[in-house]
């Protein structure tokens, strides 16, 4: 799932932006993982959303719109026409950043040069950190210890999920493993949907907390599902290695063998990425399918 509960914003902002332009015609960019580099003297025209991963904007570079963060991080030392949007992830607007519209913060890490120029207002809202010291770049090692922490804390999760609340889980197991094809219908809708009027609403500075707290709530559907899958897969694994375990602690297992597993299908080219938000879908539509597993999930041919 590569950390990101944003992991279905993915075909968020093609739909979104298509009715914001005139005549219903817009162009932009959108980074949703990955490290990338607008070197200097390239434009990139349209607006650039950033999902995820890692982008910098070198000096002497140009953005010919405006930004919008949602996640991931962006360094910012080269030029932005309009508005940089920060709603979550982390920005560094270096001293050689030259931004022709406000600056908009309403979430996340912002570090900001006194060099850098912002053509208009700077526009604070709720929960913006403002550390003295810069955005840690990583590395491979980084890498490997988010990976590492994810996998705990999500396996962690599960395992307490699983002993407060074993039913609903079931069921949301049950409706993705039992129903992958309308469960995956209904979590590409919503995929389409519902994080294209976030992205709408946080256009607008007033709206941004309530474009938090619905990222936040996406986030956390997307982990219930996931947290499903992975007790899918806990039960047969747990039998393919002959291990004796308790229901809690074979999901938190296939919780972190899929979250690992996920991580390393990633980097496979081309497809990689789409198998494990392939997979976040699939739970999102059987969150949704049992209303958050406290219904069970009978389709209406069964019904009768």
């Amino acid at each position: 799932m590569n950390g990101k509960g944003t992991l279905l914003l993915a075909a968020l902002v093609a739909l979104a932006l298509t009715a914001c332009g005139q005549n219903g015609r817009y162009s932009g960019t959108v980074i949703m993982e990955g490290t990338h580099q607008i070197e200097t003297g390239e434009t990139v025209h349209g607006a650039l959303v950033i999902l995820g991963g890692q982008t910098q904007l070198q000096p002497g570079a140009r953005v010919a719109g405006p930004v919008y963060i949602l996640d991931g991080r962006l360094e910012a030392d080269g030029n932005i026409d309009e508005d940089l949007s920060l709603i979550g992830g982390a920005l560094a607007v270096g001293r050689h950043a030259r931004i022709g519209g406000n600056l908009n913060v309403g979430g996340g890490t912002l570090v900001r040069a006194p060099e850098a120029t912002i053509g208009g207002r700077i526009n604070r809202g709720s929960g913006v950190q403002m550390p003295e010291r810069p955005v840690w770049t990583g590395g491979v090692r980084a890498l490997v210890t988010r990976l590492l922490v994810e996998t705990v804390l999500l396996a962690t999760l599960t395992f307490l999920v699983v002993r407060l609340l074993p039913q609903p889980l079931a069921r949301i197991e049950r409706a993705a493993v039992g129903h992958p094809v309308i469960s995956g219908a209904l979590g590409l809708l919503a995929t389409i949907v519902g994080p294209s009027l976030l992205v709408m609403m946080a256009f607008t500075i007033i709206l941004i907390p309530v474009t938090m707290l619905g990222i936040l709530l996406a986030v956390a559907m997307v982990t219930y599902g996931w947290m499903a899958l992975g007790q899918a897969v806990g039960q047969p694994l747990v039998r393919a290695l002959g291990w004796d375990l308790q229901p809690a602690g074979a999901a938190a297992l296939g919780t972190a063998a899929l979250t690992l597993g996920a991580n390393v299908v990633a980097f496979v080219p081309a497809v990689g990425g789409l198998l494990p938000l392939l997979a976040a879908v699939v739970g999102l539509g059987a969150v949704l399918l049992t209303r958050f597993g406290f219904q069970t999930y009978v389709p209406a041919a069964e019904a009768y």
